[in-house]
């Protein structure tokens, strides 16, 4: 087995090829992504957001090999022998013999403390940096919410607004509100059907893993498919953002809220379905922001501040 300093564990939600660990390559370095029972089991996960989750980590194991990186990408087969997250990555650590343990800051509260209370070899030296994913940081969260007391989302919305100076002039909201969100309430009526735009899909195979959960006896909910139509990969994930702001923006606030049956697209109406990505950090919520700011700045005339600030509250 090769022998590395470090190891580095990549969760399957933390894949942002923009991190700063990925600047460069490191010979001393390996990189972990790992299917665990432990993930698939301690809930009942939908099939699609497995078979999602397992495509776009395979996906962003390869664009790390392709960028020089050593990359250890296993599966539920690799893995079926490992206990938990902790006992996996106990065994690696010996099989390599590094000396450093690194990780990203889990977004989930339940693997910070399985992480937090992680214990190795004494000569190993375990190190958690920062997703550099959020708009907050983790450790400035206790100077926005205190605990044991109740806190208004919109509050910490213009706070963040203010901070960021997102849709701000010389301190004030743009547009002279902070929410438009009584114009984002619009009921879809007959003629409004037909302008509703196709979605962007892909197509990425599933079926072996839907076979691999099968093999493995996974319990999940929802219905089996041998396609995933989610983006996968930060090409997608931009590709669709793109299409977002062309396509949906311009009505994305008035319909915010709406619903049909009526519609071959009853399913994406004017959403971004850009969750997916941001949650396993493909683009980060600042980058959509800004992407979403630069396409209002330049069609003023059919975007209005309503679909823009709809949409940026929700991100």
């Amino acid at each position: 087995m090769t022998k590395f300093h470090s190891l580095r564990l990549v969760l399957g939600d933390q894949l942002d090829c923009q991190h700063h660990w990925f600047d460069e390559t490191d010979d001393g370095v390996c990189y972990v992504l790992a299917q665990l029972h432990q993930e698939t089991d301690y809930v009942r996960h939908h099939i699609q957001k497995v078979c999602a989750f397992f495509i776009a980590m395979g996906q962003f194991a390869v664009h790390l090999q392709n960028r020089g990186h050593h990359v250890r990408y296993l599966t539920l087969d690799d893995t079926s022998t490992d206990a938990s997250l902790a006992a996996l990555i106990i065994r690696l650590c010996h099989e390599h013999e590094v000396k450093r343990f690194e990780y990203l800051q889990p977004d989930e509260y339940r693997l910070h403390k399985q992480l937090q209370e992680l214990e190795l070899p004494g000569h190993i030296e375990i190190n958690c940096v920062d997703t550099q994913h959020f708009l907050l940081p983790m450790w400035e969260i206790p100077e926005y919410f205190t605990a044991g007391k109740s806190v208004r989302m919109e509050n910490f919305y213009r706070k963040m607004r203010k901070r960021f100076d997102i849709l701000m002039d010389h301190g004030k909201p743009v547009g002279g509100k902070w929410n438009y969100d009584q114009q984002n309430r619009q009921r879809l009526k007959q003629k409004d059907l037909e302008t509703i735009p196709a979605p962007l899909e892909f197509s990425h195979d599933a079926s072996w893993i839907v076979q691999l959960l099968q093999d493995h006896e996974v319990k999940t909910i929802g219905h089996e498919t041998d396609s995933i139509n989610l983006p996968v990969t930060r090409t997608e994930a931009i590709e669709l953002l793109t299409y977002f702001c062309e396509h949906c923006l311009e009505n994305f606030g008035t319909y915010q809220d709406a619903m049909t049956a009526n519609s071959a697209h009853q399913w994406s109406l004017y959403h971004s379905r850009l969750s997916f990505a941001l949650n396993i950090k493909l683009i980060s919520p600042a980058e959509t922001v800004d992407t979403v700011l630069a396409y209002y700045a330049s069609r003023k005339s059919t975007i209005s501040i309503a679909q823009v600030e709809g949409f940026i509250r929700q991100i």
